[in-house]
């Protein structure tokens, strides 16, 4: 799950290697307004709403 650079290696906010990790505020994509409640708050209903549909999605692990 973690590079040899010590980075995890994303799909938008979702681990490659590890498609339960989905990690919010990390990433080349994420910019300064992330930091912010507001910035923060778009990109996790965003995630929410990508998490839900991988979720309801009949051909993923979703094993803990």
């Amino acid at each position: 799950m973690i590079e040899p650079d010590g980075l995890i290696r994303v799909n938008g906010q979702q681990a490659i290697r590890e498609p339960r990790l989905w990690l919010l505020g990390y990433g080349s994509w994420c910019g300064p307004a992330c930091a912010t409640l507001l910035g923060a708050g778009r990109v996790a209903r965003s995630m929410v709403r990508q998490l839900a549909a991988w979720l309801a999605s009949p051909t993923q692990d979703v094993r803990l």
